[in-house]
């Protein structure tokens, strides 16, 4: 499980956060609060970008909301995510979320992958899906939803 929490720098004061957890290369978000105007926003920024960095493949939001949408979240079949699911947790079994200490959210945001491409997307298998989320920026937010 992870804490994740943005503090305003100016006031000390915890500002936003969530709690969440992963399998392999999948990070799901359990809940989140905000105490303050655009923490929550900034709180997915940052986390994205952590995900990012730490070589993530998913990031589960949960149930289909319509910000979730406007944030570029795609919806995943429960047959398609199940199976990632079981693949990841093999493929990507020792990835973790690592944050190494309090570090500026904005620098986490500004970060440049560039520099990680390489290392991050070697052990990705050719023309997957994966292939095309890593090197279209990233970690896929996808909320799921039933099969009918």
């Amino acid at each position: 499980f992870y804490s994740v929490e943005i503090w305003n720098a100016a006031t000390g004061e915890l500002a936003g956060g969530e709690l969440g957890y992963s399998v392999g290369g999948i990070y799901t978000s359990l809940t989140g609060f905000t105490r303050e105007d655009a923490a929550g926003s900034v709180q997915l920024a940052a986390l994205g970008k952590l995900l990012l960095q730490c070589g993530f493949l998913y990031w589960d939001l949960g149930m289909e909301m319509d910000y979730k949408i406007q944030l570029g979240a795609e919806l995943i079949g429960r047959s398609d995510y199940v199976r990632e699911v079981h693949r990841t947790r093999v493929e990507n079994k020792d990835l973790v979320l690592r944050c190494d200490g309090r570090r500026n959210a904005k620098e986490v945001i500004d970060f440049d992958r560039s520099d990680n491409t390489a290392a991050n997307t070697k052990t990705r298998r050719s023309g997957s899906k994966h292939d095309r989320s890593i090197n279209d920026g990233g970690a896929k937010k996808r909320p799921h939803r039933d099969e009918k």
